[in-house]
């Protein structure tokens, strides 16, 4: 009996070996490819655009397992190939499969583009084409696309595959199963949805819906989530900030299984958690925005193999990062405190550097716009700037900061209350706070790209409430949904919605939090235990399938 046993032992060994074997050994296998900075000819304004677009199409060429960006090399001195030869040189010599390069000229507002790719193997691909500047992220998700179904060879990629994607497009589109319901245009290209479904209708989804997975309740009040791969080991954590800690999750048997929790000091009011890659180590940073001693504090935290390190400790501004035309990519953003409203009026492309976050170019910005209640939505060749305002009204401004729609319905409202001293200029501060010094903070908007080719919708969570309408800071809400609005020309009109969702949505975002590869919509809710059960609140994540 005991030699069995010995037996056996030996054979789990030898298989948990070869399993810890397995990992290293299919990132070996994986080809790299190496982008080159584009050549950019233009205006000094959008100069950026070299190491943007490089950055971009890196990003959007990676293949698990298969094909992953080569980031150890400096590519500043590397040469741009002039021919096939010279390209296939270059690989060799830096020991690369492919390499990449490509080209940018603007001209008033259009754009010249060229991209190449070449392998060691003789395999190329090139393109070229002259197209409007906000038509430039919809060039190059194309053109990734193509390479990557031409000559990476994957699956559901390509020409071809394309082909077939847009005529399925063509015919009922929008998130399937019973947890949505879909609104339609009579116009057959503003096709969002199942014809046959009356938008007026409106009922309940039970607890086991297919499509709809519910996390384990967690025994605390949330404000905000992301889902990002914060370790940098090519999976999502899930990370949620509550009053006092932000707390690290991932996935894991149908669970979020807890990993490790950051500590917010007391007198810090958190405002907002985005995340963005600061220093370019392939791992998501967490940007933690918020209030203290009547100033903004703001702090970049690093989750590089699974441990919180401050990268940028109390940055005395607002600091977030926001999806920007042309390329869309999220950028770090900064804002000041204001002198007389609470947000200046201009906010400012930001980056890091040496362990500091220094301020670039400003932003145009609407009236009253600040980093918080902005979304960018691309609109075909232009995009529109959509804006919660005070009265939690979304506004839509076209690129000129022209203003052209308002909703008479409220969103994204969320619990997140800010007060400060509400003075005119040239007055000294008063010993007591002024009553409506006080502003609220609303819950990110998204664009997504979910039903149509190159058709974005702006996703925002209605508020659905009674006493919010006549007691203005009454914001604990007991339902919501979230709301997919397009713009068909003259505002923003439902295109599809959930089901009703209990408890106050506090934070939303179209993300991949199982890791299976595919993206679903992911939604952070608080509990509504009764108007008198503001401290028996807890968290649970709620997720739906978008394709089913």
């Amino acid at each position: 009996m005991s030699r069995i046993s010995a037996f056996s032992r030996h054979a789990a060994l030898v298989l948990f070996g070869l399993l810890l074997m397995a990992a290293p050994t299919q990132a070996q296998n994986a080809k790299r490819y190496l982008v080159l900075p584009f050549e950019y000819t233009g205006p000094a304004k959008y100069q950026y655009y070299s190491k943007a677009l490089q950055a971009d199409l890196s990003s959007k060429l990676e293949w698990t397992g298969h094909f992953q960006p080569e980031n150890q090399i400096d590519t500043t001195n590397v040469k741009i190939p002039n021919n096939e030869a010279e390209a296939i040189q270059l690989a060799k010599n830096l020991s690369v499969d492919y390499v990449a390069w490509g080209s940018t000229t603007i001209l008033d507002k259009t754009a010249t583009m060229k991209l190449s790719i070449q392998g060691v193997g003789g395999k190329k691909w090139s393109n070229k084409g002259q197209i409007p500047m906000t038509g430039i992220t919809n060039w190059m998700r194309k053109s990734a696309d193509a390479i990557m179904g031409d000559v990476f060879q994957r699956p559901g990629y390509g020409q071809t595959a394309e082909q077939k994607l847009e005529a399925q497009q063509q015919g009922n589109s929008g998130p399937k199963g019973p947890n949505f319901l879909s609104a339609n245009s009579n116009n057959p290209s503003n096709n969002y949805g199942v014809k046959t479904l009356n938008p007026q209708f409106r009922y309940e989804g039970g607890v086991n819906t297919p499509g709809r997975w519910r996390s384990q309740t967690l025994r605390y009040p949330s404000f905000n989530m992301v889902v990002c791969d914060g370790d940098g080991d090519g999976k999502n954590e899930v990370f949620i900030m509550a009053e006092h800690n932000i707390h690290a999750y991932r996935f894991s048997e149908g669970k979020l299984l807890p990993l490790e929790s950051f500590k917010l000091v007391r007198r810090f009011e958190p405002l907002r958690l985005s995340h963005l890659d600061v220093n370019g180590d392939g791992a998501e940073d967490l940007i933690v925005c918020g209030y203290q001693d009547e100033r903004p504090v703001s702090h970049i935290l690093s989750f590089k193999g699974g441990k919180y390190e401050k990268l940028v400790d109390s940055f005395t501004k607002f600091l977030g990062a926001l999806k920007t035309p042309p390329t869309y990519r999220p950028m770090l953003v900064a804002q000041k405190l204001g002198r007389r409203e609470f947000f200046d009026e201009y906010m400012y492309e930001a980056y890091y550097k040496d362990g500091e976050v220094k301020l670039a170019n400003k932003i145009p910005t609407p009236a009253f716009g600040n980093i918080f209640n902005i979304c960018y939505l691309p609109d075909g060749d232009s995009y529109k700037i959509c804006l919660i305002n005070d009265f939690r009204r979304l506004l839509t401004f076209t690129p000129t900061l022209e203003r052209q729609a308002e909703t008479q319905e409220s969103y994204n409202t969320s619990p997140i209350m800010v007060e400060f001293e509400d003075v005119p200029l040239g007055m000294g501060g008063s010993p007591t706070k002024g009553i409506d010094s006080y502003i609220y903070i609303p819950i990110r908007m998204t664009a997504a790209n979910l039903t149509q080719k190159d058709k974005f919708e702006l996703l925002v969570n209605k508020d659905i409430t009674l006493a919010g309408v006549v007691f203005d800071r009454f914001h604990q809400f007991a339902q919501g949904e979230i709301h997919s609005l397009v713009w068909d020309g003259v505002g923003m009109n439902l295109a599809w919605k959930t089901r009703r969702i209990k408890g106050t949505v506090t934070d939303y975002d179209v993300v991949d939090l199982n890791n299976d590869g595919k993206k679903q919509l992911a939604v952070l809710v608080n509990t509504y235990p009764g108007n008198l059960g503001v401290k028996a609140r807890k968290t649970i994540v709620v997720t739906y399938e978008l394709d089913m």
